[in-house]
């Protein structure tokens, strides 16, 4: 009887988490007011076929006083170190799926880490 109940709780927990991703990575499209505005689209197509709508997707990536912003051998930046249209890598605080993003959906990510990667 325990066998199959843990079987089914494993199971449960892999679907669960599957959708889930902690980081990610765009090209910056703007910063305003504390949150980056980041070009998703490539996560939130990832692994959907080749028929995918030609939608782009934003991420809107609040910073706190706790968002550490580095290079990516790790050295300490500063947020005006990010130019627009740079490649970075986002640390999210808690995993999120944004692949099931809704068109004019906003999710509430927010960063652990942007790391500015080299072009």
């Amino acid at each position: 009887m325990r066998r199959p109940l843990i079987l089914f709780a494993l199971i449960g927990l892999l679907l669960v988490g599957c959708g889930s991703i902690k980081t990610f990575q765009g090209k910056l499209d703007s910063i305003k007011d504390g949150v980056f505005i980041i070009n998703c689209s490539d996560e939130v197509n990832n692994g959907k076929g080749k028929n995918i709508n030609g939608i782009g997707y934003l991420c809107n990536v609040k910073v706190t006083n706790n968002t550490k912003f580095l290079d990516e051998h790790g050295t300490t930046l500063k947020i005006t170190d990010f130019p627009l249209e740079s490649n970075i890598r986002v640390v999210l605080m808690q995993s999120e799926n944004i692949k099931e993003i809704e068109k004019g959906q906003q999710l509430n990510l927010v960063a652990k880490e942007i790391i500015l990667l080299s072009q």
